[in-house]
């Protein structure tokens, strides 16, 4: 089920619960523009923003200039975008010139290949995907494992190692 403005009050509860354990930041990602398709739910990013009063990095979904736009204009800190966005031709190169220090690519990987659900696509090397992101102006990289994540399955300090020492950009995992 689609989360909407109903849950708002909740979410803007939990919120409020890590920024009162000391938590200076918030991620804030819209599951459902991210796994289900959906449009992006700005209102309830931005209200959820609001609420916080912390600084907020926002992701989830993210498929077009437009959105990234409104996040930004919304308060975001950084914009967290992924692979719906990337894969775009030309895409990423535009939004960071657009919004330079604002734009944070995510890279989902399993044992040093970056993880794509799309059909035939190519394997690429996370150290090459990660060195493109930086080449395109990304204000940083987040850094996932696609199989252990959630699991305590451990990460992959090779990848890691290499991604620290190859970026001039943050790497955050």
């Amino acid at each position: 089920q689609p989360v909407g403005a109903a849950q708002a009050p909740e979410l803007s509860a939990q919120l409020a619960r890590l920024v009162g354990l000391g938590f200076s930041r918030v991620y804030i990602i819209d599951r459902d523009a991210q796994h289900a398709g959906r449009d992006f739910n700005i209102e309830l990013v931005k209200t959820l923003m609001h609420d916080a009063g912390v600084p907020a990095w926002v992701g989830g979904g993210i498929r077009d200039v437009q959105t990234v736009a409104a996040i930004i204009a919304a308060g975001a800190e950084r914009v967290v975008v992924g692979p719906s966005l990337w894969r775009q031709e030309g895409l990423l190169a535009q939004i960071t010139r657009n919004h330079p220090g604002k734009v944070v690519a995510l890279v989902d990987a399993h044992t040093g290949i970056v993880v794509d659900d799309t059909p035939n696509a190519p394997r690429h090397r996370v150290l090459d995907q990660a060195l493109w992101f930086e080449n395109q102006g990304v204000a940083g990289i987040i850094y996932m494992e696609h199989e252990p994540e959630g699991v305590f399955g451990g990460l992959d300090a090779e990848v890691i190692a290499d991604l620290a020492f190859a970026l001039t950009v943050p790497l955050y995992v």
